[in-house]
């Protein structure tokens, strides 16, 4: 996209719309950690700003109705519904609030801004991300001169932290090394996967080569492979772009920083990961591989066709007693709690994730939201994806 366009559409867009979304993304992202805890269920701060968001731009009229959006949902959710209902007759642990979650989440995917205001959502989410980056980076470093690690936001009361999940991770079991989450971050994972997606953003957008000095540090730290997957896989297009002096300049730099992580010694850390594709019960195995192999063990072994027709019911995927540890991601889950509706599903998503857009983005984010983070009900992680890409019509991001 040239600099004129950038800037002629940054002046289009209302002051208004610019700052709410502004606030939002920010929000989001900053306070994904947090929660208010009513009626036994934690309900994440980002979700609630964002529902709130979403009503004032409502009144406003800044966004509105996608009319083969709506009709799609409703057709899916027919389906959803349906297939709920007939697996509570013979599921042990049906989850209301599962089902009544997936519906107010994905119920707002029917609008979008009527200005293209995504240019907006990218440039505040990479400069958080920026600011993030240097956070992480500055997280082990400090730890590697002696410094002892600790969770700076332990301070806040449990009640409105949401619970399990890893924030701080040693490096290996035993290390006083501490994988970086950039403070804010609820796993390293997700935090390498963050910093992958603005490395990508600036690859393709931004070109501002030297903010890679940033970028990657934090990635590397992270000592997540996720993020290096999603890098690895987001990159894919450019290779046939043909650029080849960018692409040439983008290696180089790569590979410096991926030879330094080498000579530093924390390399096999990372690397060494690779193995957990073998092991049952290691991170990569539980979501990569189990998912997969789970459900092929229980479709032998379950008699019942209802079951693979319209699932085992909201939510049930987490209390089965599955032989092996599964992380679900989002098509597995889908399938398992809703059968053929769950597969209709999808389709939706992959819709909304890629119709008019650009491709490198949504190729990008719709990995992360549905393998490597697998954030089907994660809700501060779906209203993260909702102003990146969802309230968008079309992409005027060009590859």
């Amino acid at each position: 996209m040239e600099k004129s366009i950038y800037t002629e559409n940054i002046l289009q867009i209302s002051s208004e719309v610019n700052a709410s979304l502004a606030i939002l993304v920010c929000i989001v992202i900053l306070f994904q950690r947090i929660a208010i805890t009513l009626f036994g269920y934690q309900f994440s701060i980002g979700m609630i700003i964002f529902f709130v968001f979403m009503l004032f731009w409502l009144i406003k009229k800044d966004i509105q109705i996608i009319r083969e959006r709506l009709f799609f949902f409703l057709i899916v959710f027919l389906f959803i519904i349906i297939s709920a209902l007939i697996s509570s007759y013979y599921s042990k642990s049906f989850s209301v609030p599962s089902l009544v979650l997936l519906i107010g989440l994905y119920f707002w995917s029917v609008f979008a801004f009527k200005e293209n205001v995504q240019i907006v959502a990218l440039k505040y989410f990479h400069a958080i991300m920026l600011i993030c980056s240097i956070i992480g980076v500055l997280q082990f470093l400090t730890q590697s001169m002696g410094i002892s690690y600790r969770d700076w936001l332990s301070f806040i009361p449990p009640q409105f932290i949401i619970t399990n999940y890893n924030y701080s991770a040693p490096i290996t079991n035993g290390s006083f090394l501490y994988k970086s989450n950039g403070i804010i971050f609820l796993e390293p994972s997700f935090f390498s996967q963050m910093v992958a997606l603005a490395i990508i953003i600036e690859i393709y957008y931004y070109k501002k080569y030297w903010r890679l000095l940033i970028l990657l540090p934090a990635l590397l730290f992270s000592f997540s492979g996720t993020g290096l997957i999603l890098l690895a896989i987001g990159l894919l297009p450019l290779i046939f772009s043909q650029k080849w002096k960018n692409i040439i300049l983008i290696g180089c730099i790569l590979l410096s920083f991926l030879y330094l992580f080498y000579s530093s010694g924390f390399s096999s850390y990372t690397f060494n990961r690779i193995n957990e594709f073998r092991m049952p019960n290691t991170s990569g195995y539980m979501r990569f591989i189990s998912p997969i192999k789970t459900y092929i063990d229980f479709t032998s072994k379950e008699g019942d066709t209802a079951k693979f027709w319209f699932g085992l019911g909201p939510g049930v995927s987490e209390d089965y007693r599955w032989n092996i540890g599964t992380y679900w991601n989002t098509v597995m889950k889908l399938i398992i709690e809703y059968g053929i509706a769950g597969l209709m599903f999808f389709s939706y998503l992959v819709f909304i994730f890629f119709s008019k857009r650009t491709f490198w983005l949504s190729l990008s984010v719709f990995l992360m939201f549905s393998v490597l983070s697998g954030s089907l009900l994660i809700a501060q992680y779906v209203v993260f994806y909702y102003p990146l890409i969802l309230l968008h019509r079309r992409s005027l991001l060009r590859k």
